[in-house]
């Protein structure tokens, strides 16, 4: 007689749970918003609300002043890379026009340099330079035409 007691017990325990779970799938859903929006501040970086720097987007570049200590150390490594993945281009970065940053598992600075080489050759680079978490550096991208 025990055994059955148990198992009416059991039978009646899991007839009330699904009674409980049938009673929540009468509930009317619940509406939710599956969009989010981060509007422009108007005193944004660029100093306009045109979202050209990304920054209400997580992973996103951040435009940066070129004339800031970093972005002349950064525009001072690049060429350093640059010279050594192009042995006796003897390449000089010269005017910083745009530099960037942005944080990944480490960080991208991201340039757009005039440069010359040899002294002969001159043009406009798109330059991306990652510094790892080890403070490691690495030219990730480059347009040089060498």
């Amino acid at each position: 007689m025990h055994f059955f007691q148990s198992r009416l017990c059991f039978i009646l325990l899991i007839g009330t749970l699904l009674g409980s779970c049938q009673a929540l799938d009468t509930l009317p859903p619940v509406a939710v918003s599956n969009e989010v929006s981060v509007a422009p501040s108007a005193n944004s970086p660029s100093g306009n609300n045109d979202n050209t720097n990304d920054m209400g987007r997580p992973g996103g570049a951040i435009t940066q002043a070129t004339d800031s200590a970093l972005a002349q150390n950064m525009r001072a490594n690049a060429q350093n890379l640059l010279n050594q993945k192009y042995p006796g281009a003897d390449i000089a970065l010269q005017t910083l026009h745009s530099f960037e940053t942005q944080v990944v598992a480490g960080t991208n600075y991201i340039l757009e340099v005039d440069y010359t080489d040899q002294g002969v050759a001159q043009g406009r680079l798109m330059l991306t330079v990652y510094k790892d978490l080890e403070d490691r550096y690495t030219l990730t991208q480059d347009n040089y035409p060498g």
